[in-house]
């Protein structure tokens, strides 16, 4: 309509009114933003688009004016960015970051599509209605569902629309930083001259194509069909190049092309156009205006196809290397207001040149011109991000560490203890006991100032418990001032009893009856005497009752030995570091004792016959004490045969922030290279994997495994290089965009070194796990397993290489392949020293082939064939007998939903099934030392304190004493018959000591039962 009633004068003229009123408009809609809540403007720019539509499609029913027409034109862009700016706005309000990076893809296809289809449905259309003008109806109506949609989106997201409103407001104050001063960077002026070069000659482009539309279709029905298709071909094939295209040119040229290729491909079109109009002419009436036509068509084709499919996107890469407290500032100051005033000023140059007498080919000359700016512009904006990738590593490089110690379960748990509630207060002591021995008796004598009664009352529980001698001091200060009478007096009785112990103490006659009087008790006592009446001869006495063989007076000996940090007691702790039950309060007391231990634990590590679980405490140990001689002793460990010390190794040497010279580095290439290959193994496994085939079990514990793998990609590369750095490079990886990985990559190529680039960068690349396993099968022989040769491999790898609970999954997934014939490698598990191989590959046969089953059975020890055709008569009524199902029963649990599969069999490893009668006792509040906890299987459980009921447990609870925080006393008994499995505390304290996740699971559990 617009072409049809104005010359290409006006086209220049309408391009600057309608850049102003954009411009405008969009200043205002982000000012209501800061004074008006979101859902409501949102709502209410709709209904006003919606309205303003409608008028003009009412308009021509009065007017035919030619100012109609132009009002109609200048407004479609900015009422359409008014939309588009309303749509992203609520969509990033209701979608997290994480959310968003998974969704805004999807969301863009749908607008995309769209787009497509309507564009294609113009022509279509056009036969069906009267008028191009009746498209604003359709454009009115489609508005207006938007309308109800955004109501009802706001209506069933209030709270959330009302949370990010509040988050807004909070961070108004960082808002007021002036975009001229943000512009000041070079590499974010380089961006805006960029994009505003973009914007002009694509301002140009369309001014042409326009014209020359205009001349090759009269007709406004025909010119309305011809652009329709245009520009649902147009956005064909900008989904097409992004998602085929751009991440392949990104991945093989970088990002130096990516930025070039747009002016150079315009570049050569309008080359093409002034080469073509010059020769054989431009003017409508010439036969050859067709190819000139083209040649235009062709250079608005890809104008608009690159901007979206690859300049877009570019800049989404580039955006990452800004700071992030300013990126999203910058990155909305580019796309709007820059983006906007570019389309003043284009359309301000497209007028003033309208008054020249110049020719369509000229404009083309023009714009050829303006692109070789553009290239330039181009090539330096590249050469200012690399200086900002280099911004960014030194950056990343210096932030603290401070997020690595909030994710800390230790500081969690501190944090609990800082609670006003009195359940969170007493289970956080408890956890705190578990995970930081050393700190936990201080902890417990500062925790008498509490403010909170119940948790005064359970720490002198505690001290007199444990024997806290050291606490006499601050009881002292205390009880005269104590308000609570029950307090006072348990305060008075503690001082008493242990001012008689440390009177008596003075005569070494009675010290040392106390150490050797048959009553644990006593030698409890004499244990905690001897940390706070230190004398010469009392480490003698020490050293006994480190042997004693009542685990409760042992471990009162560790923990003085703790306190009196003595060289001499090195030896002892040791042999306690080496035993399940005090390992530790061993560990800890070693940590004390500090680098006088260092010596004893290096030789200890090399002992003859010890167990790795052993040299990984070992390990963890010099890791803690830190120092020049422990690091040595470290590094000596990392070319060490089996893998899991190696990993200890290197998160030690990670936590001293150790920094390695040319010849460890070298030698860390190497270890690098050789955790690649089991990662691009693991990637094999996963993709050799269907999952018609695979059960839920083993493949998540193939992609645990492949996860692991990565973990320790990063912790080498976080050895080799700069910690912080690599941390940064890793959480951008793992944004899981495209762009967030394109980016990254372009961080590692910076100080990578040449040889690992090859073998590395297809782990982190944005491709399929088949063409990852491609590409690093250039470097590492990756075979591809059938079904059931992937089983094998995964039962026969070394366990170097692979967890038990990944090879127990498949040895378990033999159970169900039809006619399975009983292999070697399956029969050999028979004989395998591990219990849980050992009953899977019993089971297996029994089940599979009773022939085999007798022939291979006869082959065992009489003792472990009874043993298994136990276990195999006892199924019949409880397969939770098996190993694997108990393992496989905690996974179900949703107290363990997602832990990892290897901690699980450690904790399953451990279970006893008991069953108890109802109204028997399972726990009593007074006999704590020797309380386990229980998972209920069948019937159920009641705690009571002072017969009043505190807490109930059904099937499938976890009964422990950890999450009974209400309460001092109470007891525990069935309510009916009662079958579960029995933890025994030591081994629960050992697994909560030793990993993380499942501490932080105990203390999630902890919340849900408080």
């Amino acid at each position: 309509m617009f072409l049809g009633r104005f010359d290409d004068a006006m086209l220049s003229k309408s391009f600057l009114v309608s850049g102003v009123i954009g411009l405008l408009m969009t200043s205002l809609y982000s000012k209501l933003q800061s004074l008006i809540p979101f859902s409501k403007l949102a709502t209410a720019t709709l209904i006003t688009i919606t309205i303003f539509t409608g008028l003009l499609r009412f308009g021509f029913e009065f007017y035919n004016e030619d100012w109609l027409i132009f009002l109609v034109f200048i407004m479609m862009g900015p009422l359409n960015i008014l939309s588009i700016i309303t749509f992203w706005g609520l969509a990033g309000r209701l979608f997290s970051l994480r959310q968003g990076k998974r969704l805004f893809g999807l969301i863009y296809s749908g607008q995309l599509m769209g787009i497509i289809l309507i564009s294609f449905a113009v022509p279509i259309i056009l036969r069906w209605i009267d008028g191009v003008e009746n498209l604003l109806v359709i454009s009115a109506f489609s508005v207006l569902a938007g309308v109800f949609i955004q109501f009802m989106v706001g209506s069933s997201f209030k709270e959330k629309l009302k949370h990010e409103e509040k988050k807004n407001k909070e961070h108004e104050s960082e808002k007021k930083l002036s975009i001229l001063k943000l512009f000041k960077d070079k590499y974010v002026f380089m961006m805006a001259v960029f994009v505003t070069l973009s914007m002009i000659t694509a301002f140009f482009i369309f001014y042409s194509f326009l014209s020359v539309t205009k001349a090759q279709y009269a007709e406004s029905v025909e010119l309305a069909g011809f652009l329709g298709l245009f520009i649902a071909s147009a956005n064909i094939f900008s989904f097409l190049i992004r998602t085929f295209v751009y991440s392949k040119l990104v991945k093989n040229y970088g990002l130096k092309v990516t930025l070039v290729v747009i002016p150079f491909l315009i570049g050569i079109f309008t080359a093409g156009a002034i080469i073509l109009g010059t020769f054989f002419g431009y003017d409508p009436s010439s036969t050859s205006f067709i190819f000139f036509f083209i040649v235009i068509a062709l250079s608005r084709l890809f104008s608009l196809t690159l901007k979206d499919s690859v300049q877009i996107p570019t800049f989404e890469i580039m955006y990452q290397s800004l700071d992030s407290k300013i990126r999203f500032r910058i990155q909305a100051a580019i796309d709007g207001i820059v983006n906007e005033f570019a389309a003043v000023f284009s359309g301000l140059i497209l007028m003033l040149l309208s008054y020249i007498s110049l020719e369509i080919i000229h404009y083309s000359l023009i714009l050829f011109v303006l692109v070789i700016f553009w290239t330039f512009v181009a090539l330096r904006l590249y050469r200012e991000y690399k200086v900002s990738l280099r911004r960014s590593l030194e950056n990343s490089g210096k932030q603290s560490n401070n997020e690595d110690s909030n994710k800390d379960i230790l500081a969690s748990v501190e944090l609990s203890l800082q609670s006003k509630e009195q359940e969170e207060v007493i289970f956080a002591l408890k956890m705190l006991e578990l995970v930081s021995p050393t700190s936990y008796e201080s902890t417990l004598i500062k925790m008498l100032d509490s403010n909170i009664e119940g948790v005064r009352l359970y720490v002198l529980k505690k001290i007199r418990q444990e024997k806290v001698l050291s606490a006499i001091t601050k009881l002292k200060s205390l009880v005269n001032n104590e308000s609570n009478t029950d307090i006072k007096r348990e305060m008075t009785f503690i001082l008493q009893e242990f001012e008689k112990h440390l009177k008596d103490s003075f005569l070494a006659d009675e010290l040392s009856a106390l150490v050797s009087s048959p009553e644990p008790d006593d030698r409890r006592i004499a244990a905690r005497i001897v940390g706070v009446r230190e004398a010469n001869n009392n480490i003698q006495y020490l050293i006994v009752l480190l042997r004693d063989i009542i685990s409760k007076v042992r471990l009162d000996a560790i923990k003085t030995a703790s306190r009196l940090q003595k060289p001499e007691l090195v030896l002892m702790l040791l042999d306690n570091l080496l035993s399940p039950k005090y390992s530790i309060h061993a560990a800890n007391a070693l940590v004390s004792v500090g680098e006088k231990a260092v010596d004893l634990l290096e030789q200890t590590f090399y002992k003859s016959g010890i167990e790795s679980i052993y040299q990984v405490r070992i390990i963890n140990v010099l890791g803690k004490i830190g120092g020049d001689k422990a690091i040595k002793y470290l590094l000596n460990k990392l070319n060490h045969h089996n893998r899991y010390v190696v990993i200890a190794t290197l998160k030690a040497l990670e936590k001293n922030s150790y920094k390695p010279d040319e010849a460890t580095s070298h030698e860390l290439i190497q270890l690098l290279e050789t955790n690649i290959r089991i990662a691009g193994w693991n990637l094999s496994a996963l993709d050799s994997i269907h999952d018609s085939e695979c059960n839920t079990y083993l493949k998540e514990a193939i992609e645990t495994e492949l996860k692991d793998s990565y973990d320790v990609v990063y912790l080498i590369l976080g050895t080799i290089y700069e910690k912080q750095t690599i941390k940064y490079i890793r959480e951008t990886i793992e944004s899981e965009t495209s762009e967030g990985v394109s980016y990254a990559i372009e961080l590692l190529d910076l100080f990578l070194a040449e040889e690992l680039k090859p073998v590395l960068f297809p782990l982190f690349e944005e491709i399929s796990i088949g063409e990852k396993v491609k590409k690093l099968q250039d470097h590492f022989p990756l075979p591809k397993h059938s079904w059931e040769e992937l089983l094998e491999a995964l039962i026969n790898r070394d366990s170097n290489y692979i967890s038990r609970w990944t090879r127990a999954c498949a040895l378990f997934s033999l159970s169900e392949v039809e006619d399975l014939k009983i292999e070697n490698y399956i029969v050999a598990h028979l004989f395998n020293t591990d219990k849980l191989f050992k009953e899977l590959s019993y089971w297996i046969i029994f089940t599979k082939d009773r022939i085999a089953y007798k022939q291979y059975s006869e082959r065992l020890d009489i003792t472990e064939k009874v043993y298994l055709d136990r276990v195999m008569e006892q199924m019949k009524k409880d397969k939770n007998v098996l190993l694997i199902n108990k393992i496989l029963y905690l996974k179900n649990m949703n107290e363990f939903n997602n832990i990892r599969g290897d901690l699980l069999t450690n904790l399953a490893e451990n279970l006893e099934l008991v069953h108890f009668d109802e109204n028997q006792e399972l726990m009593d509040s007074e006999d704590y030392r020797n309380s386990a906890l229980y998972l209920i299987l069948s019937g159920g459980a009641v705690a009571y304190s002072d017969d009043i009921k505190v807490c109930e447990f059904t099937s499938n609870s976890i009964v422990d004493d950890f999450f009974i925080n209400k309460t001092d006393h109470y007891k525990i008994t069935a309510t009916s018959k009662t079958v579960a499995f029995k933890l025994n505390k030591s081994d629960r304290d050992q697994i909560i000591y030793e990993n993380q996740q499942m501490a932080e699971r105990f203390l999630d559990i902890a919340k849900i039962y408080n």
